[in-house]
Order: C-alpha cells, then structure tokens, then sequence
C-alpha cells in the first residue's frame, strides 16, 4: 500500500482546529526540548494521527519523523488505527517504525498484526515487531516467536526478559542467549 494522500499545506484557508494542528506539526521540530516536549504532548492529544503518519513518514526530517512517533506512542488508542493501516506500506522503514510505535501505545489490538510481521522479509521489520510485542508483554505470542528462535536465535533478545522467561522457563532454556540462569542485560 503507498500513501495516496498529500500532506496538507498551508495555502488553503484552515478552520481553526487545522491551523492548531499545522502549528503543532511546525512545532514538533524545535530544537529547545521544553518546546519540543509540549508539542509532542500537544499532538498525542489533538493531531489527526493520519497527520502524524505522514510526518513519521517523512525521511527528509529525521527530528520531527522522531517527535510524530512519540506522539503516536503517546497517543495510545487513538493512533492505533492509523498505525495498523501503515503496517501495509510498501516502504519497509515506515513499516518498521509503525510496528516500533505500536509496543509504544500499549494497546493488546495491535498484537496480532505485530505476531503477522514476524515473517516480515526486511529483518529490521520482524526485530521492530519483536520488540513491541515484548514491551507489550505478548506472551499469547511465544509459540510464534518460540518458530523464529528456531531459526535465529539472536532475534529475539527483549523476549530473555524475567517476565517472558517465567511464561514458559522450559522453552527458554534451548536458547543460551535467554535461558533462565543466564544473567540478562535486560533486567
């Protein structure tokens, strides 16, 4: 799926709620962090989030792609949707960081999306949803990841968490990388 849509511009007159979210979006790439935090705030709660995909979407701006994917992580539910929607792009990084933003919303929905892009082609896609599955504690989706440890047993790390590992401590323990007694980085 490619974006179809056009990032909107300022030269049409904008009602009052659009003009609040092109000032937002313009905010969101200051550099004084105080600004730049209350924009980011601001956008989770008041930017259409389809507006904030099309700024993460962007690879020309890399300090507001950054700030639109906290603010989605930030938004939570109400992104989630738009979040699913891009998980079909053709554009492999704006699918990886879809999926990063999706363990962000801590919402259980996205689960299965994230356990279908397990399979994903571009490795940094299938390591993004690994992630996101493991920061939203996923463990309906061990017997999928348990299938890509077979195959490469360094993918997996954040799932060598003590909470993953006390879901099912007998599997681990064919990995040395996560196994029960081995000391983690992640603890």
């Amino acid at each position: 799926m490619t974006r179809e849509a056009e990032p909107r511009t300022n030269t049409a007159p904008q009602s009052g709620s659009d003009s609040l979210a092109l000032a937002v979006l313009a905010a969101l790439e200051q550099v004084d962090r105080p600004t730049r935090s209350q924009a980011i705030a601001q956008a989770a709660k008041t930017v259409d989030p389809d507006d904030l995909i099309e700024v993460m979407s962007d690879g020309d701006n890399s300090r507001r792609r950054n700030a639109a994917m906290e603010a989605l992580g930030r938004g939570g539910t109400r992104s989630v949707p738009a979040l699913l929607r891009v998980l079909k792009d053709s554009d492999p990084e704006v699918v990886m960081f879809a999926a990063s933003v999706l363990g962000r919303t801590r919402d259980p929905a996205a689960i299965p999306h994230l356990v279908s892009l397990l399979d994903h082609a571009d490795p940094n896609v299938a390591q993004a949803a690994i992630d996101s599955l493991a920061q939203l504690r996923a463990t309906v989706a061990i017997d999928s990841l348990v299938k890509i440890l077979d195959r490469d047993p360094g993918c997996a790390l954040p799932w060598s968490t003590p909470w993953a590992r006390s879901a099912t401590p007998r599997r681990w323990s064919r990995w040395p990388l996560c196994s029960p007694t081995r000391r983690s980085v992640w603890r």
